[in-house]
């Protein structure tokens, strides 16, 4: 288990807060966890933490989320994520159709209580066949998990900006869009079936529409997680230029 002085040592490497390195390590601690019992084959690792734990490394993360592709019941994950290193446990699980959110409270290295989210999305099937790779981090060996395929990880985030006014999304897309080892028209592709699926539908002014919504949380949502924030007015022009948005 880490300890405060190798966290100090890694926040200073990172030039981020203290209090964001260590919710990074239970956040890995916890996905460690999970691809190490009997979820390892139930759950698909996806979302922005995926992106940036298995191929960008550019940011933190502040949350985990999943698709379930087999049922897991509270009791078998409540085994697994409620753990005495990390004094952690499930303050609150809120179950839908759709979906389960649990927000999980731990009291770690630096002994003060906080919480982490896990965001289980039951909605839909992979389009892709699904691939399991390994993820790195400071903390631990190399952890293997389950997840997307890039593209796959890409249209998820396309429709992200599609449907909300998330300053992550934005810079997530705009971080890929400097990869230059993905298939741009093939998510664009997968991301309109996600959007069918969701009974909505592609368009693309809904992603450059409002966006004085996610500059005005630009700064405030992206400083604890990056040391580096791109220009806001960058970002957007690139997203437009590949897009083909030339309004």
């Amino acid at each position: 288990m880490i300890d405060k002085d190798e966290l100090v040592r890694i926040a200073r490497k990172e030039e981020l807060p203290l209090g964001t390195i260590e919710k990074d390590f239970v956040l890995t601690y916890i996905l460690k966890k999970i691809y190490e019992s009997s979820l390892k084959d139930k759950l698909i690792f996806k979302g922005g933490t995926a992106l940036h734990r298995l191929y960008l490394h550019k940011r933190m993360s502040i949350d985990l989320d999943f698709t379930e592709i087999s049922p897991v019941k509270s009791n078998e994950i409540k085994k697994i994520i409620e753990d005495k290193n990390i004094n952690s446990k499930i303050r609150e699980i809120v179950r839908t159709d759709k979906s389960t959110k649990i927000v999980l409270s731990y009291i770690s290295v630096l002994e003060y209580k906080n919480n982490i989210v896990l965001d289980i999305s039951k909605r839909e099937k992979p389009i892709l066949k699904l691939i399991k790779k390994k993820a790195k981090s400071p903390y631990f060996k190399e952890i293997e998990i389950l997840t997307f395929q890039l593209e796959e990880l890409i249209a998820e985030k396309i429709r992200a900006i599609e449907q909300r006014k998330r300053p992550r999304d934005y810079l997530d897309i705009y971080y890929i869009l400097n990869k230059k080892s993905f298939d741009f028209e093939k998510s664009l592709k997968i991301a309109k079936q996600k959007l069918k699926l969701d009974k909505d539908s592609f368009d693309i002014e809904r992603i450059f529409c409002d966006l004085d919504v996610v500059r005005n949380l630009w700064e405030r949502d992206l400083t604890t997680i990056l040391p580096d924030i791109p220009d806001f007015d960058k970002v957007i022009r690139k997203l437009k230029k590949k897009f083909g948005y030339l309004k």
